[in-house]
């Protein structure tokens, strides 16, 4: 398992020029944190609470509408993680459902902004034994390293690696500004993404289709039932 705050502090500060909801001050703010605090108690840092832990919203809906294999291996987990594993798991297995498929049977998964681990952490627990490649930040993929590794998860992180089976991405393109976002996409077989309708002023709907129509794929979109602001794009 690798020191945090020991690997966090061979990286450059990162700027602290922005403000929330843009991802650089989060960046930073997880950069601060991890040099000077403990990491266990990286669910309380500003970086997750506010932006990926989900105790706040009423998680039963989605609970109940979780396969039991989803279940089983979700339960145990304690607070925050147990309602942020629901929501990833709700993710997932809207991907599946559509699809058809099962995470187990893919052999490369690529998620680009992959939070603190929890997507990896679930397509192994449900019996993904294919190669998980995480990009994010640095910052953001040393906290996955650290965290992943203390539950012995393996995963590859920075790897841009082309062509995966499933490239996920959950709410992480929508909030890169859009003149940056192609080339944080990858050819896939298959794709599961989550975006809101707005951020600041840009119009995510009319990007997301622009790019999914250079696809060439046909992709499933719909409004997620409990957040009409929020939509899934699948294939």
């Amino acid at each position: 398992m690798i020191d945090l705050r020991a690997e966090m502090s061979k990286l450059p500060e990162p700027p602290n020029d922005s403000h929330p909801p843009f991802w650089p001050y989060w960046q930073h703010d997880l950069w601060e944190h991890a040099i000077n605090d403990d990491p266990e108690n990286f669910t309380t840092w500003p970086c997750i609470h506010h932006t990926m832990l989900v105790q706040f919203r009423n998680m039963d809906w989605r609970w109940n509408e979780l396969p039991m294999r989803y279940k089983k291996v979700i339960s145990d987990l304690p607070s925050p993680l147990f309602e942020n594993a629901i929501e990833e798991g709700y993710h997932l297995y809207q991907w599946e459902f559509v699809t058809g498929k099962k995470v187990e049977d893919l052999t490369r998964i690529l998620e680009f902004g992959g939070g603190y681990g929890q997507m990896a952490w679930l397509c192994r627990k449900l019996g993904f034994r294919g190669d998980y490649f995480l990009v994010d930040t640095p910052e953001f993929e040393l906290l996955q390293q650290w965290w992943l590794d203390d539950q012995g998860i393996e995963a590859f992180y920075g790897h841009p690696y082309q062509d995966p089976d499933l490239y996920i991405a959950i709410y992480s393109l929508s909030v890169v500004e859009p003149s940056q976002r192609r080339h944080k996409t990858r050819e896939a077989d298959s794709y599961l993404l989550a975006y809101s309708d707005h951020m600041e002023d840009w119009d995510n709907h009319r990007w997301f289709d622009q790019w999914m129509a250079t696809t060439g794929k046909r992709f499933t979109v719909w409004q997620m039932p409990d957040r009409p602001e929020d939509w899934y794009a699948v294939c």
